[in-house]
């Protein structure tokens, strides 16, 4: 994570010079009649004279991402290797805007499986990175301790999210390239495929899934 911080100017007390020889009145000074005092000066406040930080608001890339969100119920299959049986889940997935419509954040449930004996829980954050104009996704869950990471691009033609990463074998403990597609083109039934990048340096398919908007 990057952290930022907006510049802010510092204000300072001014030294004001005066002329010397300044106009008098001709004459005696008046009885009692005290010497003009300089006016004072107001330092100058933090920030002044710099433009206004403006925060910044999500775009057409974020409208996007409004296909996301809801309940949606589904399932499918993993594999962990390409030469192995696929297991098969199922759960459901809701999704809303966080952090003033910046991210969509994902909670997904699971119920034990002969597989998994105890409940499936994730939490996925996506989102839109405006300074290098790409799609932005993490993830994580409870049978991990390690998170995901992908970023991505949107086909608008095929209404196509592709994304590329690189997550945790949890056969080896290493680190391996992803890739995945998310089919959005029917609005109330979306499809989810991804590939790994297996021992052998090729890419297999190790996930597959359909989920169906609920509410």
């Amino acid at each position: 994570m990057c952290n930022w911080k907006t510049p802010l100017a510092i204000g300072g007390l001014m030294a004001v010079a005066f002329v010397a020889g300044r106009t008098l009145p001709v004459g005696p000074q008046a009885e009692g009649a005290q010497p003009e005092k300089p006016k004072a000066t107001q330092p100058d406040k933090p920030g002044a004279g710099q433009p206004a930080f403006e925060a910044p608001k999500p775009g057409t890339e974020h409208k996007l991402l409004d296909g996301f969100l809801g309940t949606w119920e589904g399932g499918g299959k993993m594999w962990m290797a390409p030469d192995q049986s696929p297991m098969e889940f199922n759960g459901s997935a809701t999704r809303t805007w966080v952090l003033d419509g910046m991210w969509v954040k994902e909670d997904v449930q699971g119920p034990p499986s002969e597989h998994m004996p105890v409940p499936f829980k994730g939490l996925g954050m996506i989102g839109y990175n405006t300074a290098e104009k790409k799609y932005e996704m993490l993830w994580f869950e409870n049978m991990a301790t390690w998170h995901s990471s992908a970023t991505g691009t949107y086909d608008a033609a095929k209404k196509v999210f592709t994304f590329q990463g690189d997550c945790i074998d949890p056969m080896t403990q290493r680190r391996m390239k992803s890739r995945s597609t998310w089919d959005i083109s029917n609005p109330t039934r979306h499809v989810f495929t991804g590939w790994a990048v297996g021992p052998d340096g090729k890419e297999f398919k190790n996930f597959e899934g359909t989920f169906e908007k609920k509410k």
